[in-house]
């Protein structure tokens, strides 16, 4: 119950910060796969990682030791 109360007190802030012209954007670390002997990074849906074993990485982390895969091209 006290969980259900959180939630809606979340959503009517939103509602505020929205209704005042305002936005607000909540972002979490954006993850993006790479396979064991893999040199580049993907997103969760490509088609070159789909049913190999992959590794999930922070996209900042990610972009240091790897380049972006010229299919899915995933977002930084």
């Amino acid at each position: 119950m006290a969980m259900r109360k959180w939630i809606w007190a979340v959503v009517a802030v939103l509602a505020l910060a929205a209704g005042a012209g305002g936005v607000v954007w909540f972002t979490r670390p954006a993850l993006v796969c790479v396979s064991e002997h893999g040199t580049c990074f993907h997103a969760a849906d490509c088609p070159w990682i789909r049913g190999r074993s992959v590794m999930r990485l922070q996209a900042a982390e990610a972009k240091k030791r790897f380049r972006p895969c010229k299919t899915c091209r995933p977002e930084l």
